[in-house]
């Protein structure tokens, strides 16, 4: 902007930079139409417009190219949009694809510590999550465990039965304290024992 007892400068005739002949460019329209704003801002802002023909002319000129350029700036919002939602989207497809491959491996060292400590598909899911150490950890305090809990619940064996009976067998509803008929009819001959 000039100063206020400045003649005003005249606007230049469009450069072959304000053409846009061949491919799309988004930064040269970005800044073709930035700075064709900041003139027309300029212009409005209290200059008296010059009337000669040259002046209408490049204002005209100035005009047509706004005009052309604000459907390919429109345009380059458009797929700057969309590719910030293709790359959100890659970014989601990648983070599920770790998030996956975690649980992949996860299980894998679940199945290898099942494995080598012979925990069973029963008891799998008491392996949980974590590191490879935690999950071999609990799978071998798992396997004791179970092997403890088997040997317990297994009866020891006891002596092959044999052929001979065993002495003074009592029938189950005689209280074992009780005195047989064979020691009261010895109490009675001999006397008490003591």
């Amino acid at each position: 902007m000039s100063a206020p007892g400045q003649e005003p400068t005249e606007p230049t005739e469009p450069t072959d930079d304000l053409s846009f002949e061949g491919d799309f460019d988004a930064e040269r329209a970005k800044s073709l139409i930035k700075r064709l704003r900041e003139e027309n801002r300029t212009l409005k802002q209290g200059r008296e417009p010059v009337q000669d023909e040259k002046t209408d002319r490049a204002m005209a000129a100035l005009r047509r190219k706004i005009e052309e350029l604000e459907p390919q700036a429109e345009q380059f919002r458009r797929l700057e949009e969309a590719s910030k939602s293709e790359t959100q989207r890659l970014q989601e497809a990648a983070e599920n694809a770790r998030r996956e491959a975690e649980i992949a491996r996860a299980e894998a060292v679940r199945y290898k510590a099942a494995a080598m400590h012979g925990v069973s598909a029963d008891h799998f899911d008491l392996l949980g999550t974590g590191t490879e150490e935690e999950i071999t950890a609990r799978a071998e305090k798992l396997s004791q465990l179970l092997a403890a809990q088997q040997a317990a619940s297994t009866p020891q064996p006891t002596a092959p039965p044999t052929r001979r009976p065993v002495e003074q067998l009592r029938p189950g509803a005689t209280p074992s304290g009780a005195e047989t008929e064979d020691d009261v009819i010895f109490a009675r001959l001999f006397g008490p024992q003591k």
